[in-house]
């Protein structure tokens, strides 16, 4: 009889998909076992090479091991201090290759040359280069005298496909080293996506003079641009201006005529250091963009004309990030621009740190109703209530809201949230933060400790009206996956000694819990039956309460295991937590359905 394994080989087609999905080391050694499969699956082995341990004696060491592997990679990642061995390497080999005469260059140090000959690497796609400024005792010489960029840029002629590229904590001293970078990208025919992270020393002048000379570099194929320029912080070691070694005066870059018509992402776009003559001829290149991180401003007058440029030459814009840095705290450069927007074409907001005044925002966003898929808010100082109920009571195609405080909760009213019908049944994530009011109650003995039936104050009744009219909101919404629902708790509660308190130790009342009408016994579970699609459910849904002590058993966790087939996480308690009876019958069930259930925060 043949084996499983002859039959397994006898498939060719089989094996070949296969072979890609297994770990590195797996893949060595299936190489190891004959010399046809060492030749067929070495250069899955080196598809992606990594340069970013210590150097410390091992950096020749490293790259001439892969002296016949190079022509393999696929990616990379390169550690500056492997750029100066590298760079060299190439440069000699380049030299040898040429049969040139002229004399050798200052970067090349005879006693650090490999024993390499690199071919140019045609296969290599996605190249990261990482500084290491941050690391006093790492820092080489390279990095202070400026050479790093120059050994960077040498490497890249040698990669002529790179697709995707990203270089990290590139220090700029001059315009020389501008034109450089602008050089060694515009040679990439085939770039698609650009991310520079660029720093600048202290007192640097050329913050104005960077964006402009690279944008008109790029290849014109380049559909992503993500380009962040930062300062040296006081405490950061600084590259010397002085005593650079160059190879080459860099010629004035040939701007770019045509314009980027496959662009269609860009991050760090600055507007505080370029007048609107700059801004205006930048954003003209860009007739396909649709992805957009909200500029900082002029001032306040510059802002109105600035949103004009950008939606007039952008009319395809229509995925909008703005995060506060310092210069825009009640985000006006984004509301303009959001008022400036044709009337239903933003589909995305992400918006974080800064916050809403008077409820401007919210007002904004009404004039994109009908096309707002995404609204993602994360760290804002404040947010109306007003504006998180106008969101859910006016987009009727949402899919995702994420509205999340920072030390302060950007919360909704529980009033506010069950006053209007939700617009969307669309909706597949929802995290929001919700004020059910006075927090004290929930430190007191829970009203299911109480004699059956079960008789409310008025207040209590009025609460709980409010509240099964919100769960019938959120169980409406049969496409949800990701639920992440928290009760506010006010500061001085969060920082009480006697019985601290935070979302993840509180429970929704009555929410876990599964009614008794003979009884008088209330609970609001089943009004989330239709969510059959549920995966994760966070927030304030702790198992550990006076309350869901009581409420949440036996018949719970059969519920649970019933009506929400997909789910694979609850937060009910924290880790390290021993699981009682009916928890622990739970996750049997589910790891017997080969659906793990994870009930941790």
């Amino acid at each position: 009889m043949t084996s499983p394994a002859t039959q397994f080989f006898s498939i060719p087609e089989l094996f070949q998909a296969l072979v890609p999905l297994l770990s590195n080391s797996s893949i060595v050694a299936l190489a190891q076992v004959n010399h046809n499969l060492n030749e067929i699956y070495t250069p899955l082995i080196y598809q992606t090479i990594s340069f970013r341990s210590k150097p410390a004696t091992n950096v020749f060491d490293s790259l001439g091991s892969l002296d016949k592997s190079f022509r393999y990679a696929c990616k990379m990642k390169l550690e500056e201090n492997f750029c100066g061995p590298y760079s060299r390497s190439l440069k000699s080999f380049e030299e040898q290759y040429h049969q040139t005469s002229q004399p050798s260059s200052p970067l090349i140090n005879t006693h650090q040359l490999l024993p390499l000959s690199p071919p140019r690497m045609n296969n290599l796609t996605q190249l990261q280069s990482y500084g290491s400024f941050l690391r006093q005792a790492d820092v080489s010489y390279d990095y202070y005298s400026g050479d790093y960029l120059v050994h960077l840029c040498r490497i890249l002629q040698f990669c002529p496909r790179i697709v995707d590229l990203s270089m990290h904590d590139v220090p700029i001293h001059d315009e020389q080293d501008i034109l450089l970078i602008g050089r060694a990208i515009s040679g990439l025919d085939s770039l698609r996506d650009v991310r520079l992270n660029l720093h600048l020393c202290r007192g640097s002048t050329l913050k104005s003079k960077v964006f402009s000379p690279i944008f008109f570099a790029l290849p014109s194929g380049v559909e992503a641009l993500n380009l962040a320029l930062q300062n040296y912080r006081s405490s950061d070691i600084q590259p010397v201006t002085s005593n650079k070694t160059r190879e080459v005066t860099v010629e004035q870059l040939r701007r770019r005529q045509e314009p980027l018509c496959k662009l269609r992402s860009w991050f760090g776009l600055e507007t505080a250091k370029h007048d609107l003559q700059t801004i205006t001829a930048l954003l003209s290149h860009c007739p396909e963009l649709e992805r957009l991180e909200v500029p900082e401003y002029l001032s306040d007058t510059d802002i109105p004309e600035i949103a004009t440029v950008i939606a007039t030459s952008c009319p395809k814009l229509k995925h909008i990030h703005h995060w506060y840095s310092g210069q825009d705290p009640l985000a006006v450069m984004l509301i303009t621009l959001i008022t400036a927007m044709a009337q239903d074409t933003l589909v995305t907001l992400e918006y974080g740190g800064a916050e809403d005044e008077n409820h401007k925002l919210g007002t904004s966003l009404q004039r994109h109703f009908g096309s707002l898929k995404s609204v993602i808010m994360r760290g804002c100082y404040h947010m109306e209530s007003t504006t998180i109920q106008t969101i859910l009571a006016g987009c009727r195609e949402l899919e995702e809201l994420t509205i999340e405080g920072g030390y302060d909760p950007c919360e909704i009213r529980l009033a506010d949230a069950v006053a209007q019908q939700w617009a969307s049944k669309k909706i597949r994530r929802l995290l929001i933060e919700i004020n059910i009011g006075d927090m004290e109650e929930l430190r007191k003995e829970t009203f299911y400790s109480r004699r059956l039936p079960i008789v409310f104050t008025d207040t209590e009744a009025d609460r709980m009206r409010q509240l099964k009219r919100l769960y019938q909101q959120v169980g409406s919404l049969l496409e949800l996956e990701d639920l992440n629902l928290r009760i506010t708790v006010p500061v001085d509660a969060m920082n009480g000694q006697d019985n601290y308190l935070c979302y993840r130790n509180v429970s929704f009342p009555g929410l876990m819990a599964l009614p008794d009408e003979e009884a008088g016994r209330p609970g609001y579970l089943h009004l989330l039956a239709g969510l059959k699609n549920l995966k994760t459910l966070q927030g304030s849904f702790s198992a550990d309460t006076e309350e869901t002590k009581l409420t949440i058993d036996q018949g719970v966790c059969t519920w649970i295991h019933q009506h929400w087939p997909r789910l694979e996480k609850i937060a009910f308690f924290s880790r390290g937590t021993t699981l009682t009876a009916p928890f622990q019958w739970l996750v049997d069930q589910r790891a017997n359905n080969q659906t793990p259930l994870d009930l941790f925060e």
